[in-house]
């Protein structure tokens, strides 16, 4: 029994039976120590050859021929920077439809990583060094027009601002999807639907001056 590792596809595979695996295709028991964690389409093969003086046969009278023998190792590596630019170049990823990540998600593969479908991070910012009841306003002014368009979640809220007690209404639409109190930097996983041809707003409410605040949120599509 092998691990092995398909020299073009960088496939792996642990704990097969080494005669089905030829190593003019596979490297056998390869060391992937200084690759793990990357996804394998970054992982570059480096062989080397070494020849030496080896019994290559015999002759009539069995006795051993004496020739040059060749043997090849393999290790792998991550690419440089520059291998890495050229095979993003000439490797234009398609997206590979999966389903759902483990909270529900639809997702797709991405270079091996799940991502969510039409995810996309929006900020709402307020550029005042002291404010109480007040809009803020998108930053991606993109954005503007069509905030959300899809039926979505928003996924996270993350709260950042220089000084002040606040609370932070969210709508969606007409509707208050989050309404909370906060105070200076804070980060809450959430699970907030909003619907076709609602737009978001962000409003700050605060009975003291609020400085510079920013509110980003993680929107993926349901």
């Amino acid at each position: 029994m092998a691990n092995v590792l398909n020299k073009v596809s960088k496939e792996y595979r642990e704990s097969v039976n080494t005669p089905d695996f030829p190593e003019s295709d596979w490297v056998i028991n390869p060391d992937l120590s200084a690759v793990m964690g990357t996804p394998s389409c970054y992982w570059w093969i480096d062989s080397q050859v070494e020849t030496v003086q080896g019994i290559v046969g015999y002759d009539e009278n069995e006795e051993p021929i004496y020739g040059d023998v060749s043997t090849t190792t393999y290790s792998v590596r991550l690419m440089t920077t520059e291998e890495r630019a050229a095979y993003d170049a000439a490797h234009i990823p398609t997206i590979q439809f999966t389903g759902k990540l483990a909270d529900g998600t639809p997702a797709y593969i991405y270079r091996e990583i799940p991502i969510s479908v039409n995810s996309r991070t929006i900020d709402f910012t307020a550029d005042t060094a002291g404010s109480r009841n007040f809009y803020l306003r998108l930053e991606n002014s993109s954005l503007m027009e069509e905030p959300v368009v899809v039926d979505s979640l928003i996924k996270s809220i993350h709260v950042t601002a220089a000084s002040g007690i606040f609370t932070l209404v969210l709508k969606a639409g007409e509707r208050i999807v989050y309404s909370k109190a906060y105070a200076g930097d804070f980060f809450e996983g959430v699970a907030l639907p909003v619907n076709v041809g609602e737009s978001l707003t962000c409003f700050i409410a605060a009975l003291s001056d609020v400085a510079y605040p920013k509110v980003s949120m993680q929107v993926a599509q349901r």
